[in-house]
C-alpha cells in the first residue's frame, strides 16, 4: 500500500468513521502511538506508524499485510493540556577539564 492509498483511508475514516475500506478494515488506537504490535498467537509484529495530516489534525497510520488492517492514532488529543517547558528550572552546566593523567 502506498502513501495516497494510505492518506485516503485515514481522511475517510476521520471524516466519516467507517472502519471499512474495500477490504481493508481499519482499527483506531490510543493517541500518541508510534509503532503498534499485532500479536498472532504467541508471536507479535511491528506495525511502524507514519505521520498524517487531517483537516488540520495530525494521525499516525500504520498497515499490516498480513491482517489487511490500517492501524490510526491521533498524535496529540485535543483534550489534554499541551506540555510546557520547565521554564522555571535553569539549567547550568560546571564544567572543569578532568584531572592531569586520566586518559580521554
Amino acid at each position: 500500500m502506498n502513501g495516497i492509498q494510505m492518506l485516503k483511508i485515514v481522511e475517510e475514516y476521520i471524516r466519516k468513521g467507517g472502519t471499512e475500506y474495500g477490504d481493508i478494515r481499519v482499527m483506531r488506537l490510543p493517541d500518541q502511538k508510534t509503532v503498534f504490535v499485532e500479536l498472532n498467537g504467541d508471536m507479535g509484529r511491528s506495525i511502524l506508524m507514519t505521520e498524517y495530516q487531517v483537516d488540520g489534525k495530525h494521525y499516525r497510520a500504520g498497515y499490516s499485510q498480513r491482517s489487511e488492517t490500517v492501524y490510526v492514532s491521533q498524535v496529540a488529543s485535543t483534550s489534554s493540556p499541551k506540555p510546557r517547558v520547565a521554564e522555571s528550572f535553569p539549567v547550568s552546566i560546571d564544567w572543569a577539564p578532568p584531572p592531569h593523567g586520566w586518559a580521554s
